[in-house]
């Protein structure tokens, strides 16, 4: 299977990916926020979705500062990490 080996500083995150998956992704997200100067919003997100039967994976969800460095490498893997959470629909909005 195709999956995501996903590095932040040098040290490995994850490697995410499985068979079922309609979609996977990783991606660092910022949401500046004024009113705070010491967190900045940057975010590290690595999630999928499956569609037989409707499923949210989560592999990752980190806070990041600035200088962080975020690699993701796709590779060829017989198997991935198992993912963090596994959420139905009505689940996937409740952060835990």
């Amino acid at each position: 299977m195709i999956a995501f080996d996903v590095y932040l500083n040098g040290g490995k995150v994850c490697t995410a990916g499985s068979n079922d998956l309609t979609e996977l992704s990783a991606a660092v997200y910022l949401f500046p926020r004024r009113h705070r100067r010491d967190n900045q919003g940057l975010n590290l997100a690595v999630s999928g979705v499956a569609s037989t039967p409707e499923e949210f994976f989560e592999w990752a969800h980190r806070q990041l500062r600035i200088g962080d460095k975020v690699e993701i490498e796709i590779v060829e893997s017989p198997t991935s990490d198992k993912a963090r959470r596994r959420l139905r629909p009505a689940q996937r909005h409740v952060r835990q």
